[in-house]
């Protein structure tokens, strides 16, 4: 298990290397497709791209944030974006496969546990109830396919679950093929809500352990695979801060917690939610994608979904 000293260390020299390799791929071009996007009279070839172009730029963000965090307080700025384009990305998707049904789409279960992860870590209520909710209602079609190997993301629907108290089943024939059970991830699903303030750090501890030990970037084999392999989660551990977060909301009292993870950078750190970002480029493209589908969900869509998903 790698120590968060020498993550710190690599991610301080390994994430400005990337930025500089990337930018070009995973930032320029994708907002330059958006402006074409914006701009060009007939988008219909291009509807089922947007998506992806959204999440290289939630990608992107996140690297910032995570390399604003190394040696210094983040610029959660850079956070709020990667979240809104993180959930447009979720959301866009949603036509490919209503108006694309050969189309497998991009969006997949693993990603959808980060996303849900990191919107609770950001702090925003009613879009984590959203994005949590509709992951209820797609989990069949949108989200159940493609192998994800690991369990943090089941264990992120059933912790969404656990704090709406929603009457839904999260059970369903791909799960029962892939995972007996949630493994570590019970023990804080079971524990989420623990009062006793060195309970709960223990608790902690051991999954910051387990965090640190899926946190690397394994070679392209079936054998060989981590729950975080992006670099942008190593030192920012979003299911735990998640949980923080879902405390929070509760009413439960957050203590100092122990472990070396949450004190080697301030990225491991719960912070007020920022405000939802403005970019004129970003507000423009979603907003044409909307008036072509003005079914894609939004927050309009939480009273509904809460009706539906509503126990007894």
């Amino acid at each position: 298990m790698p120590e968060p000293s020498e993550l710190r260390r690599a991610l301080k020299k390994d994430i400005p290397e990337w930025l500089q390799h990337k930018q070009r791929l995973i930032m320029d071009k994708p907002i330059q497709w958006l402006e074409e996007f914006i701009e060009d009279g007939d988008v219909t070839p291009k509807i089922k791209l947007i998506s992806s172009r959204y999440d290289r730029l939630a990608l992107w963000f996140r690297m910032k944030y995570a390399i604003s965090g190394i040696g210094a307080v983040p610029d959660v700025d850079l956070l709020a974006l990667s979240s809104r384009v993180g959930i447009s990305s979720f959301f866009l998707e949603v036509p490919v496969y209503d108006f694309y049904p050969k189309n497998l789409g991009r969006y997949d279960f693993d990603a959808y546990g980060k996303l849900l992860a990191q919107i609770f870590a950001t702090g925003w209520k009613d879009e984590s109830e959203l994005v949590a909710r509709f992951g209820f209602e797609e989990l069949n079609r949108l989200l159940d396919r493609g192998i994800s190997y690991g369990r943090m993301c089941w264990f992120m629907l059933e912790l969404a679950k656990d704090w709406l108290q929603a009457d839904v089943s999260l059970d369903s024939e791909f799960r029962q093929h892939e995972i007996e059970n949630l493994g570590i991830w019970d023990k804080l699903l079971t524990g989420w809500r623990e009062p006793n303030a060195r309970v709960f750090d223990a608790l902690m501890s051991e999954m910051a352990d387990y965090h640190l030990s899926q946190s690397k970037d394994a070679d392209m084999s079936e054998s060989e695979w981590y729950e975080f392999e992006s670099m942008s989660y190593w030192l920012f551990p979003v299911e735990l801060l998640a949980v923080l977060r879902l405390r929070e909301w509760a009413g439960i009292a957050n203590p100092k917690l122990s472990h070396p993870l949450f004190a080697v950078t301030p990225l491991a750190t719960l912070y007020p939610p920022p405000a939802w970002p403005k970019d004129d480029v970003l507000d423009q493209a979603e907003a044409k994608f909307r008036s072509l589908y003005p079914n894609t969900p939004s927050v309009a869509d939480l009273a509904k979904l809460r009706a539906q998903h509503k126990a007894g």
